[in-house]
């Protein structure tokens, strides 16, 4: 995974909560420090699809909540170009906040 400002991640069918978790704050699978200090600062992009599935959510929803306003920038929302991507970190704390509701 390269070390850039923004990394977009592609996580594996089998890829474990844990293991996702680890990566996402860039840390590796075994729990070292990856040896980058501001890779847990990056922001982390994922797809549509990988979103659903780690939150528990179909990805209609998603693109109800997107359509109707509920999933903004503010809650982890990424256009690029005609591509949504879901930052992570912002949309997880959104959820665990109760945002959504």
């Amino acid at each position: 995974m390269s070390h850039q400002t923004a990394q977009q991640l592609t996580l594996g069918p089998n890829a474990s909560s844990s293991s996702v978790e680890d990566l996402l704050v860039g840390r590796s699978s075994s729990g070292s420090d990856s040896g980058n200090d501001t890779a847990a600062l990056d922001p982390v992009y994922i797809t549509l699809a990988e979103t659903a599935r780690l939150s528990s959510l179909s990805i209609r929803t998603l693109y109800n909540w997107i359509q109707i306003g509920k999933l903004t920038r503010e809650r982890g929302l990424r256009k690029m170009g005609n591509k949504c991507n879901i930052e992570w970190a912002v949309f997880k704390a959104a959820i665990d906040s109760g945002g959504f509701e």
